[in-house]
């Protein structure tokens, strides 16, 4: 999962060499190397429901889903988290969620579209 995480806010960002390493100047989030204000414009991906893993995997790949958040203008995407998922299901696997849910469908597709 943190695999697939790492690689669509990468694929989100509208281009790498442009947008990385981003600092901050007083209150605004500068382009390092060309000193340009950068204005995230980020989206949300709930992930704190009780799957608790981000929505829609079981729907589509995780770079088909990243494409679209680019297309739609955003180069930021923001995961929402329970507290509980760190509380109290610590030892929960991806594997073990989606099968208590009935989605080994979902299982599958995420297999064959992991990265």
């Amino acid at each position: 999962m943190y695999k697939i995480l790492v690689r669509l806010l990468i694929l989100s960002l509208p281009t790498l060499c442009c947008s990385l390493p981003l600092s901050t100047s007083s209150r605004w989030i500068i382009d390092e190397p060309t000193g340009a204000r950068v204005k995230l414009v980020c989206t949300n991906w709930a992930a704190h429901l009780e799957p608790m893993l981000a929505e829609g995997l079981n729907k589509q790949p995780a770079g088909r889903i990243a494409r679209l958040v680019v297309e739609m203008g955003f180069n930021c995407v923001r995961l929402t988290w329970a507290t509980y998922m760190f509380t109290r299901f610590a030892n929960l696997t991806v594997a073990q969620s989606l099968t208590r849910l009935g989605l080994e469908d979902a299982m599958e597709g995420i297999a064959v579209m992991d990265f």
